[in-house]
């Protein structure tokens, strides 16, 4: 679940509406998960939109000039996940490992905000939070920065992943 307002360009890129099969599904599949709990397991990641205007060419190297407008920060990953499930009216549990750092503390802000339980926000400090930044202008992503860990949790934030399972 993207928390953008109407103004936001991504927006008006995206710009599409659903096909009339999938409003038909909309009203099943809200009551399908309605107040179910459904267990989430995987990686939440920040993702952060950068948008900007490209106007002209660096004279020192050939690349392009951004001029940022706006930034925005969302749930991506499992955290997208979870907010899906409660916006169907489900009840999700996400259980994830964050790294103890700013990115972490705004995902978990994020998770809060959109009344999401924050008791399986799994802190490390082997770890750092996946972090994604997209830069768009004129409707075209130009660029996505990844900051993450990509090598497996350490053998203790897989036994607190897996107490935090057994409840």
């Amino acid at each position: 679940m993207i928390a953008m307002d109407d103004s936001f360009e991504h927006t008006f890129c995206l710009g599409r509406s659903a096909p009339s099969y999938l409003l038909d599904r909309w009203s099943s599949i809200q009551k399908t998960a309605a107040m179910k709990t459904i267990v989430i397991v995987g990686d939440a990641m920040l993702d952060r939109l950068v948008t900007g205007r490209t106007e002209r060419v660096s004279p020192e190297a050939a690349s392009l000039v951004f001029a940022k407008d706006r930034e925005v920060s969302s749930l991506g990953g499992a955290g997208n996940v979870a907010a899906n499930v409660a916006s169907l009216g489900g009840v999700p549990y996400l259980v994830t490992v964050l790294g103890d750092d700013q990115p972490g503390k705004e995902l978990s802000a994020l998770c809060q905000q959109q009344g999401l339980a924050i008791d399986g926000l799994l802190t490390s400090e082997s770890r750092q939070t996946t972090l994604k930044t997209r830069y768009i202008s004129q409707c075209s992503q130009l660029l996505r920065v990844d900051s993450e860990i990509r090598a497996p949790l350490s053998p203790a934030d897989t036994e607190r992943v897996l107490a935090a399972l057994r409840g």
